[in-house]
């Protein structure tokens, strides 16, 4: 293939610009996972500094739905700018396989996957709350553009070295339209609102990011998700379970005469979030039963301002930022050990962070 250069054949061809021949691929679960449209593979340059995903979005042509979720997700990869927001470095399309285009994207390595950090546990409560606030000002740029996500998960969410976090993945996101239906695409189902799950009547709006996360932010405090179902009617069960039943006003306003009885069948009250949250906490983790009895007054009143049926009920992401809960002085501000070295060591770690998120262009 001229200009490119086939890395491997297995499962399938996967083609790279001729630039980055010298780079060398990650190889195991740390270099190779699957995103939301596609494969994605990370590339090392020679000198080690510097570190790129490409991701091959395959057989992109074979339906209509297929196209215009790459197609949305290349406009917005390419039009959305924020620090929390992946950065695409470029785009190409190849037919690497008879009758088959598929289409490259390159952006930058934003780290691994929010997943893997979850199912390690190694992070501490002022590390949820960081990263709660940097998902939340990533959502709140995408809402000031006219854009709703719609599939926050922890598969769509990257963590770099020094702790930084990226929202990436865009194939189910869509421009607000507050004057006609919305569609009810399914994305990772834990993680969906309401508005997603059922036939919704009339409008939904940039609410659903909220809700997403929500459930994101328990899934960090506990280790695993709350409402661990994968199919939209047995996730809703377990969100009613939970949260109690749905008010009188969405039943009658938003939900089809068909599905009401259903729902309205689910009566049992809102369970204490703060206890649900204890019951589900995995054993030796970064976050333990101590970090959810000291934040325990601002933990229950996020949940209540974000984790409800009604969206109008949900905070913006606006006012999540100035929630309490998320909170935090100024980096030279923090507590620092009393012992001398490892306050310089503390505030060492802070300046390299600083350093990594302004380097020197090249």
């Amino acid at each position: 293939m001229q200009g490119y250069h086939l890395v491997t054949r297995i499962p399938s061809p996967f083609y790279i610009p001729l630039k980055y021949k010298d780079w060398t691929l990650v190889r195991g679960e740390e270099g190779e996972f699957s995103g939301s449209l596609g494969i994605v593979k990370i590339f090392v340059s020679p000198d080690g500094r510097s570190s790129i995903a490409i991701k091959k979005c395959g057989n992109v042509f074979q339906g209509r739905g297929r196209a215009k979720l790459v197609l949305r997700q290349l406009n917005l990869l390419r039009t959305v700018h924020h620090e929390n927001v992946v950065r695409l470095i470029g785009s190409y399309s190849i037919v690497d396989e008879p009758s088959r285009e598929s289409i490259y994207n390159i952006t930058e390595y934003c780290g691994e996957p929010l997943s893997v950090r979850i199912k390690r546990g190694d992070y501490t409560i002022e590390d949820v709350k960081k990263w709660t606030r940097e998902m939340l000002k990533a959502v709140q740029h995408l809402h000031s553009n006219g854009v709703i996500h719609r599939n926050l998960h922890p598969g769509n969410i990257c963590i770099e070295a020094y702790n930084k976090l990226t929202l990436i993945g865009y194939g189910h996101a869509r421009v607000i339209d507050r004057d006609q239906n919305m569609t009810a695409e399914r994305g990772t189902q834990p993680y969906l609102a309401i508005e997603l799950m059922v036939e919704w009547v009339g409008v939904y709006d940039e609410k659903v990011d909220i809700w997403s996360v929500a459930v994101l932010l328990c899934d960090l405090l506990t280790g695993q998700n709350i409402f661990g179902c994968n199919d939209a009617k047995n996730s809703l069960r377990e969100q009613l379970k939970v949260l109690g039943r749905i008010d009188d006003n969405i039943l009658n306003d938003k939900i089809p005469s068909h599905t009401r009885p259903h729902l309205a069948s689910f009566n049992n009250e809102r369970k204490d979030i703060m206890h649900v949250l204890r019951e589900k906490m995995l054993p030796e983790r970064g976050v333990g039963v101590e970090d959810i009895a000291e934040h325990e007054v601002h933990l229950r009143h996020f949940f209540d301002n974000t984790l409800q049926f009604d969206p109008d009920r949900r905070m913006s992401a606006e006012r999540a930022l100035s929630h309490p809960l998320l909170l935090t002085p100024a980096p030279w501000e923090r507590h620092l050990p009393e012992d001398e070295q490892q306050a310089i060591a503390a505030l060492r770690f802070h300046i390299d962070q600083e350093i990594s998120l302004a380097p020197v262009p090249q």
